[in-house]
């Protein structure tokens, strides 16, 4: 009964676990997908005005490559810094896996380690009794007709 208690616990500890690293993995992804979508909003706003300058510099002949130049490495920046973030996520994607995985090993380690092999043995006897039992009252019966 105690073994069986011990397990019980054990499982429940293992999906307290589990909980807690799914719930702030889920809350760390959530917030770089946040920042992700305002960067995503700074780039076309940055493409945007871009474009706004090199239609007004065209249409006054005052093309100056300096600022266009400038304004592309800022949108270029933008991108790196989502690049960064999106990598970032795979990374915390990454490492809540694994964590899983370990607890996840730990379980079949408790499981398999701390069963009592009598305890074992003893069901998969019961089992097989019962079976025979069933087979002989087949038989018993199937006679009697």
């Amino acid at each position: 009964m105690a073994k069986l208690l011990d397990k019980l616990k054990q499982n429940v500890l293992i999906g307290i676990d589990s909980v807690s690293i799914k719930s702030s993995t889920l809350l760390e992804v959530n917030k770089l997908k946040k920042y992700i979508a305002i960067l995503e909003e700074e780039k076309e706003n940055c493409i945007e005005n871009l474009g706004d300058s090199v239609y007004n510099m065209y249409s006054s002949n005052k093309l100056n490559t300096d600022v266009i130049m400038n304004k592309c490495a800022d949108i270029e920046e933008i991108d790196e810094k989502i690049k960064n973030k999106r990598k970032e996520i795979e990374n915390i994607l990454k490492e809540q896996e694994e964590m899983l995985s370990t607890i996840h090993n730990k379980k079949q380690d408790y499981d398999y380690d701390n069963i009592d092999e009598n305890m074992k043995y003893t069901r998969n006897d019961d089992i097989d009794k019962t079976l025979h039992l069933n087979k002989d009252e087949g038989r018993e019966k199937y006679d009697k007709r």
